[in-house]
Order: C-alpha cells, then sequence, then structure tokens
C-alpha cells in the first residue's frame, strides 16, 4: 500500500510540474508574441514617421500627409493595448499629440477651403441677391459647424483651434452683414423711356421676379396698365385704362389665386361686365351696349368660350331687338362702337393677364 501511494504521488507532481511548465511556456509564448506584435507596431510607426516627414518637404501633399498621420494615429491605438509599463504612458503621450496636430491641419484646411468659398461667392456677381444669401447662410452653417469642431479640440489642449474658434465668429459676422447690405439689392426696378423723355415702364422685382407694381404708360404720360405682383405672382388689383384716363379693365386677385374678381366698363363708367372666378371656373354677367343685361356667360379653364358665349348673345330675343333699334339710331350706333372697342381691351387685357398667371 506504501508503494501504491508513493507511486500515486509521484504521478500527481509530475503531473502539476508539467501543467504549471505549460503554462509558463504558455506565458513566455503570449509576452514573446506581444513583443512581435509591438516591434511591428513601433517599425510601422517609425516608417510612417518618415514618411510624413518626406510628404512635407514636397508641394500639394496635404491629403496625403493628413491620410498618413490618421494611418498612424490607428497604429499607435493598436500598439497601446500591448504595451506594458512606461511604455504605454509614453505612447499615449505621442498618440494625444499626434492627434492634436492632426485635428489643427484637418482645422486649417477646412477654414482654408470656407475662405475660398466665400470669395467665390462674391466674385459672381451676375448670381442673383437672394442665390447670394442662400449661398453666404450655408457657408455660415459651414462655420458654425467648424466652430463645433474647433471647441472639441480644445479640449484636447489645442491652442490653435482656440485661434480657429475666434476667427469662425469673426467670419460669421462678416457674412451676416454681407446678407444684411444683399438684403437691400434684392429689390429693383426696371424703367423705360420713351423718345419724348416720357416714361414707357416701370417694373418693380424682387429677386428678378415682378413684385410689387409694374406700370406701363401712354405717350402721353397717363396710365395704360397696372399689374400688382407678389413674388412673381399676381395678387390684388391689376387694371387697363384708355388713353382718355377712363377705366376699362380690373382684375382683383387674392392671394393664393384661388379667386379672381373681374370687371370692365365702357369709357363713360358703365359696367359691361363683371364676375368672380374660383379654381378657374364661375361665370361673367354680360351687358350690352345701352345697359342690356344679356345674361351669365360660363367660364371654364380661366377661359370664356367665345363661340358658346357668342352663339348665346346672338339666340338672346332682347339682342335681335337691340340690334334692330341700333340700326335706327345713330346714338345706339356709337354705344356699339363704345361697346366693341371696350370688349377687345377686355379680351385683350384678359389674354395677357392669362399668361401672365400660367408663367
Amino acid at each position: 500500500m506504501g508503494l501504491i501511494k508513493n507511486i500515486s504521488r509521484a504521478v500527481t507532481s509530475t503531473c502539476h510540474a508539467i501543467d504549471n511548465g505549460a503554462k509558463e511556456l504558455d506565458n513566455i509564448a503570449g509576452e514573446l508574441e506581444k513583443s512581435s506584435v509591438r516591434y511591428l507596431h513601433r517599425n510601422q510607426i517609425s516608417r510612417l514617421k518618415d514618411e510624413i516627414k518626406r510628404l512635407q518637404a514636397l508641394p500639394d501633399q496635404y491629403d496625403l500627409i493628413i491620410n498618413k498621420k490618421e494611418e498612424m494615429l490607428i497604429e499607435y491605438d493598436m500598439y497601446i493595448e500591448v504595451a506594458t509599463g512606461d511604455e504605454i504612458k509614453n505612447y499615449i503621450d505621442e498618440r494625444r499629440l499626434l492627434e492634436i496636430e492632426l485635428t489643427d491641419e484637418k482645422l486649417k484646411k477646412t477654414f482654408i477651403r470656407l475662405n475660398a468659398m466665400e470669395t467665390k461667392i462674391l466674385a459672381r456677381k451676375s448670381r442673383l441677391a437672394i442665390e447670394q444669401i442662400q449661398a453666404l447662410n450655408n457657408l455660415s452653417g459651414k462655420f458654425i459647424k467648424l466652430m463645433d469642431d474647433s471647441n472639441a479640440s480644445v479640449v484636447l489642449g489645442s491652442e490653435y483651434a482656440k485661434n480657429i474658434f475666434q476667427k469662425c465668429r469673426g467670419e460669421i459676422n462678416n457674412i451676416s452683414v454681407l446678407i444684411k447690405k444683399l438684403e437691400t439689392e434684392r429689390v429693383t426696378e426696371d424703367i423705360e423711356i420713351y423718345s419724348s423723355g416720357e416714361m414707357n415702364f416701370k417694373i418693380s422685382k424682387r429677386d428678378d421676379k415682378p413684385h410689387g407694381r409694374s406700370v406701363y404708360y401712354f405717350h402721353n404720360g397717363s396710365k395704360n396698365k397696372i399689374f400688382s405682383f407678389n413674388n412673381g405672382c399676381l395678387e390684388g388689383l391689376s387694371r387697363c385704362w384708355r388713353e382718355d384716363g377712363s377705366l376699362a379693365v380690373e382684375y382683383n386677385f387674392c392671394s393664393n389665386l384661388s379667386s379672381v374678381k373681374i370687371a370692365t366698363y365702357t369709357s363713360y363708367g358703365i359696367k359691361v361686365a363683371d364676375g368672380e372666378i374660383k379654381n378657374n371656373a364661375g361665370g361673367l354677367r354680360l351687358w350690352l351696349w345701352g345697359g342690356v343685361y344679356i345674361g351669365n356667360i360660363k367660364i371654364k379653364d380661366g377661359r370664356v368660350k367665345r363661340k358658346t358665349a357668342i352663339l348665346k348673345i346672338l339666340m338672346n330675343p332682347k339682342f335681335i331687338a337691340l340690334v334692330c333699334e341700333t340700326l335706327r339710331s345713330s346714338e345706339m350706333k356709337l354705344e356699339y362702337k363704345e361697346f366693341i372697342d371696350t370688349v377687345n381691351l377686355f379680351h385683350d387685357f384678359s389674354e395677357e393677364i392669362f399668361s401672365m398667371s400660367k408663367s
């Protein structure tokens, strides 16, 4: 029994020794592997440093240098994972300095690019003021983002980032001043003068679209037509006059163009037609010469169907009686001529209005 016990103890001790030896060998292998990995990363970091130094001596290598530094930052992270003792602290410090250097260069690159964008925006004088304002507002947003990025870099200890932060603040203020100045350029007037010196027309525009009142004049200086616009769309009263100053036609558009009221008059101020169109449909009440009311003419798709309207007038008994009376009376013939002139004016002005509302 004693012999068996001794053999058992010997076997157990041997197994423990083998196990401990295996663990020790494993530890040694692990350290060797880590040492090998550290060596590889150290070499890679050293190689990248040399490569960056070489690139810095060459022109136009800015982007490539940044890429190499980003690559080196990854190598530092991988090295720190397997580093030991004082190595960790040393490489953490080196990594931090590299990160500050890298972020500073990125901030500088972005700031230079944004300044170039500002110069380009202001150089394009052919651009509308509103387009320049939109571009500058967009640029201001980019400077605000750069401010946020530089503020985050200040936390790392970057002095350059503090400088960029202040520069961005100054650029944002400058852009704000430029935008206020450009706002005054959004409204312009196109003016044309007759050879006689009288004004032909005066068109108000905002952002190169009709805005406010566009006024046209006769040679004698009296108003011919007025169109009222809001940012390129007809809104409010638009009118047409005769050369003697009498009102011929008026259109009154509501702000969303869903409805418009219409009226037309003879030179004596007698109403010939009025009506309202809602959503491009409605009706137009019509009076013939002599003040004879003929009925309501339907409007569809924003237009009067002339053939249908003429047929409705011709078939009306009042029209036949009025024609017979006009043939006998010279006074009624004058009223008939006035009526036709008014209808023609109404048609021409309506066509003009219709084309503007569709453009």
